[in-house]
């Protein structure tokens, strides 16, 4: 993400003076955010390698755990580091005040197998694909907001 982000800083001025060259007056502005004016919201998914059960944890002992220790951590993270948003609801329907995440109105739960209709904080749906090996599993975290 940082990548892109370099790369369209490095080729915003080279593509604004090849606009200019062909006579366009006006100029490029790039913006990053997590939520449109129609009430789309697109993130940023972070996948994480971590150990499966182990003798002493089992899948519940697992998830219950991270949500007791992560989620603290997760929600003062966005406080702490992401940019906010103006407008609340979905489609900015409740009026403009500052949000301190942009992401805020679509997470519905802690823990869900839903990315779309009812997200929760950790994506449990697809923690069993095979992006890794042997004794490790995904966790897969969808509140993240891209503009941190």
């Amino acid at each position: 993400d940082k990548a892109a982000d370099a790369l369209l800083a490095y080729l915003l001025p080279r593509a604004q003076e090849l606009l200019r060259t062909d006579g366009f007056r006006g100029r490029i502005l790039i913006v990053k955010n997590n939520v449109d004016a129609y009430g789309n919201t697109y993130g940023c998914h972070e996948n994480y390698m971590a150990e499966r059960e182990t003798a002493w944890l089992d899948h519940e002992d697992y998830l219950r755990l991270s949500i007791r220790y992560l989620v603290p951590f997760l929600a003062t993270r966005l406080i702490l580091c992401a940019p906010g948003r103006i407008g609340l609801g979905r489609r900015g329907e409740q009026g403009f005040a500052f949000q301190l995440g942009q992401r805020a109105d679509f997470i519905n739960a802690v823990a869900s197998r839903d990315t779309r209709d009812m997200r929760g904080i950790f994506n449990v749906g697809r923690e069993n694909e095979p992006f890794s090996e042997g004794n490790y599993r995904r966790l897969h975290l969808i509140l993240g907001d891209a503009c941190m």
